[in-house]
């Protein structure tokens, strides 16, 4: 018996490490296939400054925007390219909000100087901000510490879901009304949340109130608001206590505010790419 049990440690150890060393073989493929994004992506939000401060034209915003498009394009083929995995359906997520969001900004170009260009923009940065944490919550299947137990190493994590009215991007005049003011500092991610029953948990979604849909003939502000009160609500209700729990909570979540930006892209007329934001699959309860 003792041999016996002496094969079955092995054999689980050597299925173990099997796993973790394939998790991180589809991680190096991943950072390859991101590679084109990460190029161009973190000139974006600079050059969209200075656009806005009147710094740089609507012109040249499209030229370094225009190459931004292509290397997100062709990201979203790479890891639609990449073999199934856990994560891949949220890095796949990630890549399309990141095509998205430049596709937003470059609608953006057109609209004249004023409060509907700033909503615009700063529309576009919320989806973008979105493509990062879902692109996170992919990221913690293959890595939860998130690199925290490497020597000398600490990790001070985004709270998996943004809050916008706190991180002073909710949206405002003429889409909304005036948002609250911003935290002085951005929320970090807890060491532990509260959990509650399943059961208890599934009753605390459907009465958070989100939309099914998105209606595409109704009021699209009215729709966003509810999809973002919606989450706002899950966020201060405990998780499920199941495996994965956390996560799943804060998939949804996610998943809801992408519906909401996809509602602010109809209200700002972009109906092709609020289809497009509203069919990105995420989660669902």
């Amino acid at each position: 018996m003792l041999g016996a049990c002496s094969a079955d440690v092995d054999v689980a150890s050597q299925t173990t490490t099997s796993a973790s060393a394939s998790a991180r073989d589809w991680a190096t493929l991943a950072g390859k296939a991101f590679q084109p994004l990460a190029s161009s992506a973190q000139e974006v939000p600079g050059a969209v400054r200075a656009w806005l401060d009147g710094e740089l034209t609507g012109a040249a915003l499209r030229e370094k925007l225009n190459p931004a498009l292509a290397d997100a394009a062709e990201t979203e083929l790479r890891v639609r390219a990449l073999p199934d995995a856990p994560a891949k359906s949220f890095y796949l997520a990630s890549a399309e909000l990141h095509v998205q969001q430049v596709r937003i900004l470059l609608r953006g170009v057109d609209i004249a100087h004023g409060d509907a260009r700033e909503q615009v923009a700063l529309l576009g940065l919320r989806v973008r901000k979105l493509g990062d944490r879902v692109f996170d919550r992919g990221h913690a299947l293959i890595d939860p510490s998130f690199g925290a137990d490497a020597p000398d190493v600490q990790i001070n994590l985004p709270e998996e879901v943004p809050d916008w009215e706190s991180e002073g991007l909710a949206p405002g005049p003429p889409f909304d009304d005036e948002p609250g003011l911003a935290a002085s500092s951005p929320a970090l991610r807890a060491d532990t949340r509260p959990m509650q029953p399943e059961v208890d948990w599934l009753l605390a979604v459907e009465a958070a109130g989100a939309p099914n849909r998105i209606d595409f003939d109704g009021d699209f502000a009215a729709q966003a608001r509810a999809y973002v009160a919606a989450t706002e609500a899950l966020r201060n209700a405990p998780d499920p206590d199941v495996p994965g729990g956390r996560e799943r909570s804060a998939v949804l979540r996610l998943s809801w505010l992408v519906k909401a930006d996809a509602a602010r892209a109809a209200q700002a007329g972009f109906v092709d790419i609020a289809h497009n934001l509203d069919a990105i699959k995420i989660a669902s309860p």
